[in-house]
């Protein structure tokens, strides 16, 4: 699997059975920079502006890597119809930074400008990792923060482009057990609500609930 990353369309990162990722330029089809995990790699995820890459493995571990070498928008126009972004050389490389042993396999991976968010198999929480100083938080997807009952794997996170609201896909990798999506507030000081709200209800848009059932 490969998305782009930031800035550059031209760069993207790929991970998959062969315990890599790998950065790639997708023009020149040319490795940049690779990385070994021990197991599967599941997830990979860049902060929004490009400073952080993510990885979660079955290894048992989310790894964080921190750029270190600046992002550059400049290009040389080679003709009229070159497009800016993949004209730009791919210049980002990473070291890693932070480290994270969970106590289940990690499924799934998101940033906010704040915090790297992520969740794992068999738990009922939302975990949170600082960005820089690497304190974390954790978030209960029950509506009662004294509730540990796990009822659902969450596999993939999705941040609203208004970055307040989370969409977690619950399920399993097999399909078919019912699988729904649950948005939440980004914030991890906000409690998840007791009962969920209609998604079209001003309440809803204005962020001031935390869990809605589809």
């Amino acid at each position: 699997m490969y998305s782009p990353g930031p800035w550059m369309a031209r760069e993207s990162h790929a991970y998959g059975a062969d315990f890599r990722t790998v950065l790639t330029d997708i023009i020149t089809r040319q490795s940049i920079q690779s990385f070994k995990s021990a197991k599967f790699v599941v997830r990979v995820a860049f902060s929004h502006d490009g400073l952080y890459l993510a990885t979660a493995s079955y290894d048992r571990h989310v790894v964080v890597y921190k750029a270190t070498t600046p992002a550059t928008s400049t290009f040389e126009v080679l003709d009229e119809t070159d497009d800016p972004n993949l004209a730009c050389d791919p210049l980002l490389l990473y070291e890693e930074c932070y480290r994270i042993q969970t106590d289940s396999n990690p499924e799934a991976l998101a940033f906010t400008p704040e915090w790297l968010m992520y969740t794992l198999r068999s738990s009922h929480l939302l975990y949170y990792v600082h960005l820089g100083t690497w304190a974390t938080r954790t978030k209960s997807f029950n509506p009662h923060s004294l509730d540990t009952h796990v009822s659902f794997s969450v596999l993939n996170l999705s941040i609203h482009p208004s970055g307040k609201i989370v969409a977690c896909q619950t399920g399993d990798h097999r399909g078919g057990t019912g699988e729904r999506i649950l948005l939440y507030d980004v914030d991890p000081n906000q409690a998840s609500a007791t009962f969920p709200l209609p998604l079209t209800t001003e309440r809803t848009l204005g962020l001031s609930v935390d869990r809605y059932r589809c």
